[in-house]
């Protein structure tokens, strides 16, 4: 079933990477939390602090051994195609490469409003 919820400040970032984490916690290792956590705290952000849109919505799905997750937003968002190692000089630019290096699965749509992953727990 998939579970939707919605996204506006980043206070609410932390409430929900929370719950989706407490709906995981009975499949997965402290190791697949993490990478569950970061994931999520990096897109959402980026969704909630950068889009300039007015909601994110966060859609989950808890499969046979992976989560699956969709980020959408109604803002402008930077669609990254190839993402690169960030500079270690740079203060921000980290979120979307890091994302790609824990998830199993990243994806944007065309117009950059909606990212995919899936992070499979074995």
């Amino acid at each position: 079933m998939m579970r939707d919820i919605y996204v506006y400040t980043p206070l609410d970032i932390r409430n929900t990477v929370s719950r989706v984490l407490k709906d995981v916690s009975d499949y997965v290792t402290e190791e697949y939390a993490f990478a569950i956590r970061l994931v999520l705290n990096e897109l959402l952000a980026n969704s909630v602090v950068h889009s300039k849109g007015t909601r994110t919505k966060l859609s989950y799905k808890l499969e046979a051994q992976q989560i699956c997750c969709a980020i959408s937003d109604d803002g402008e968002w930077y669609c990254a195609k190839d993402v690169d190692c960030p500079s270690v000089e740079e203060d921000h630019g980290r979120g979307i490469f890091l994302a790609s290096c824990y998830a199993d699965m990243l994806r944007y749509d065309e117009e950059g409003h909606r990212i995919c992953f899936k992070i499979r727990y074995r």
